[in-house]
């Protein structure tokens, strides 16, 4: 199975080996959080230097968060648990989202955590 933390790079749950569904304890996502029509007001150093495609999260900036929460629960071991960064203004939706998907989640520090309901 190779070293255990090993990690994997990649777009989203495809980049993870089939060997691990249903094994992961835990699942970090550093998703882009940015509302499309709010990049431009970035500072220069991000807006003009970070590709677009690590700030843009949708309408609302949770586009990418919602894919990796709806495809967490398959890759979860049973007491695994998902870690999203927000901005303390997205995170109760997210949250929300995590919680239609089974998940009981915690808020702390712009990041909110889920865990598979039993």
């Amino acid at each position: 199975m190779g070293p255990r933390g090993a990690p994997h790079r990649g777009e989203l749950t495809p980049a993870l080996p089939d060997r691990l569904r249903g094994r992961v304890d835990v699942l970090l996502a550093n998703t882009p959080y940015v509302p499309t029509d709010e990049i431009a007001l970035l500072p220069g150093e991000a807006r003009d230097h970070e590709p677009l495609a690590t700030l843009d999260g949708g309408a609302d900036g949770l586009d990418v968060a919602r894919r990796v929460v709806d495809g967490a629960g398959e890759w979860l071991s049973p007491d695994g648990r998902l870690f999203i960064e927000a901005s303390d203004r997205q995170a109760p939706d997210l949250a929300d989202h995590m919680e239609a998907r089974g998940f009981t989640t915690t808020l702390r520090e712009s990041v909110v955590t889920g865990r598979l309901k039993a």
